[in-house]
């Protein structure tokens, strides 16, 4: 068959869900747009895991551990920036960062817009690093000056999800910014009506 889904390109529709770990789940709050988005990457994490015996490779066991990214964005906005960082502003509009403020976990939700079967999709836990900062003096070329934003993708420690993504023909997709897709069942791949593929941690396969 035929792959007609080749070509990856463009980023869009980046949004977050606020976390809440409740020691039995992970719960989302009110989803929050990220305007601005360039470029996402995704790496996998996880060695996969050899079993040797009788002298040979006996078993090759896959280690999902989530992925590591970079998500470039034109602007970090006041919101995302409470959001992720704890830095909020002040009465006075004047937003200070403090040692004492935390990272917080989010869900994140994309959409790669040059995918030809416009796949979206959701990271479950999500934890992100502070970028770095600059800009640089005009001059006769114009250019836009990004902030890259490095990140963590964990398996949720309830289901040990990672994530899932959902095609155009899914029942899940016109409302897939709405709030976080959650599977009906604990932790496995779900018998589908929706027809959104889950990645688990817990798919364990040996060759």
């Amino acid at each position: 068959m035929t792959d007609k889904n080749k070509l990856k390109f463009g980023l869009r529709n980046v949004h977050l869900g606020p976390l809440t770990d409740t020691g039995l789940a992970l719960e989302y709050g009110d989803i929050v747009k990220w305007p601005g988005a360039v470029e996402l990457t995704l790496d996998p994490n996880g060695d996969p895991l050899e079993e040797y015996a009788d002298d040979v490779l006996y078993a090759k066991i896959a280690n999902n551990q989530g992925y590591t990214g970079k998500l470039t964005t034109e602007y970090l906005t006041p919101e995302i920036e409470a959001l992720l960082f704890g830095n909020e502003a002040g009465t006075d509009g004047v937003t200070v960062e403090n040692t004492d403020n935390k990272n917080s976990p989010v869900a994140m939700m994309f959409e790669f817009s040059g995918d030809q079967n416009h796949v979206r999709h959701v990271l479950y836990n999500v934890s992100f690093s502070r970028s770095s900062d600059g800009s640089a003096t005009r001059s006769d070329k114009l250019e836009s000056q990004t902030s890259e934003f490095e990140f963590s993708a964990m398996p949720d420690p309830y289901t040990y999800n990672v994530k899932a993504k959902a095609p155009e023909d899914s029942a899940a997709y016109a409302k897939w910014f709405d709030k976080v897709y959650v599977p009906n069942d604990s932790g496995t791949k779900p018998a589908n009506p929706t027809n959104v593929n889950v990645t688990n941690e817990g798919a364990v396969t040996a060759e």
